[in-house]
């Protein structure tokens, strides 16, 4: 009985497999290293609060529809945040984390701010609008000077020690730094710099202890801590002149019944307050259609017991407003 032999393979073919191999092994590995880099673009958070086409400007809201409108919707659909409004502790954020250097560029990759220390994370939903700020703030005065001193240390243990705000992930210091001489100042709002007291809020941020408040904060006025809390909170400070402390308070007079109503610059919101039950449901007014207004809910206050709702309504919810009763003239010339 013969037995066949297997043909050898001539070398050059193991050659040339070996070297296909270490290939792919070193494509895949420069991407693992591109990945795991300071190269990743921050992932953008699109607003959930959307529509159409904005209602226009000098409409009054029709509080009698919006609330005969009202249906129920589950909490947990309307996507809430279970810390964004929260009065931050000494826990360190279980939310995913982005690093900071990841907001310090432009759109179109220019250098726009500096970092103290490049580990330094945030939320990965702060990073987006923390980019925006700093590229609106150069766009509008040419300077590049903004450095972010601090924010969340995943690696320090003594960073609670430093400002319990930083451990919510939302949080900011900010500080100047001179290329001149290399000097290093304290971060004030006064000259160019006062654009962030007047545009900090259409990027969701907001000075976390401002001068006047400190009974409030418990905290000395700060002009360089900055803390992202949304554009609707952003907007509802500002506008009102709030710190941090006074939003629950200043909500609570805002329910279903007498809803806050402001324009975010892309159209109007209605605002309003509310305690769920054990059922977790939160009135939403309906469109003509059935479906719920386009919403967004945030968990409020201690142990979330709140929330605050942030409808987008359609022009069907607004109407012209009243004119003022003129008053009859005085007749009486008796004098």
């Amino acid at each position: 009985m013969s037995v066949k032999r297997r043909k050898k393979l001539p070398l050059w073919v193991f050659g040339f497999a070996g070297a296909a191999l270490w290939f792919v092994i070193g494509a895949a590995g420069a991407a693992a290293l591109k990945i795991g880099g300071s190269e990743i673009a921050p992932k953008e958070f699109a607003p959930r609060i959307t529509a159409p086409a904005p209602v226009a400007e000098g409409l009054e809201l029709d509080k009698e529809l919006f609330r005969r409108s009202i249906m129920y919707a589950e909490l947990d659909s309307l996507s809430p945040d279970g810390s964004l409004l929260v009065k931050s502790n000494s826990d360190a954020p279980s939310a995913k984390l982005q690093p900071v250097y990841n907001a310090v560029f432009s759109k179109d990759g220019l250098q726009i701010a500096s970092l103290k220390d490049s580990r330094l994370k945030c939320r990965a939903e702060a990073v987006l609008p923390l980019s925006q700020m700093l590229d609106a703030f150069y766009s509008a005065t040419g300077l590049r000077t903004v450095m972010i001193n601090a924010a969340y240390e995943p690696y320090s243990k003594t960073a609670a020690v430093k400002c319990a705000e930083h451990n919510n992930g939302y949080s900011f210091d900010f500080g100047i730094y001179l290329k001149e001489g290399d000097r290093r100042e304290a971060f004030s709002l006064e000259g160019e710099y006062s654009w962030f007291a007047a545009h900090a809020w259409e990027y969701g941020f907001v000075q976390r202890y401002p001068q006047g408040a400190e009974e409030l904060t418990g905290f000395p006025a700060r002009a360089d801590h900055f803390r992202y809390v949304g554009r609707v909170a952003a907007k509802i400070m500002t506008e009102n002149s709030l710190c941090f402390e006074q939003l629950d308070e200043f909500m609570h007079g805002h329910t279903i019944d007498d809803p806050l109503v402001l324009n975010d610059g892309t159209g109007y919101l209605v605002v309003y307050y509310y305690k769920p039950d054990d059922s977790k449901q939160v009135p939403v007014p309906a469109a003509k259609n059935g479906e719920p207004l386009p919403c967004e809910v945030f968990y409020f206050g201690k142990g979330k017991k709140a929330v605050i709702a942030a409808v987008r309504p359609t022009e069907d919810f607004f109407i012209e407003p009243k004119a003022p009763e003129e008053t009859a003239p005085d007749t009486d010339s008796s004098w």
